[in-house]
């Protein structure tokens, strides 16, 4: 998962929630890159 998804996502742009229901049987990963820009991102809007 990207963090420009996520990011989207936690500014309300981006319905998760539309897409999950057809993707339950995926594995979702999250790289400590991607956590790290995820964390510096959101620290800089707040």
């Amino acid at each position: 998962m990207d963090a420009g998804i996520l990011i989207e996502y936690e500014r309300g742009r981006l319905n998760l929630e539309r897409h999950l229901p057809q993707r339950q049987q995926d594995e979702f990963l999250l790289s400590v890159v991607t956590a790290s820009a995820l964390l510096h991102g959101v620290q800089g809007f707040r």
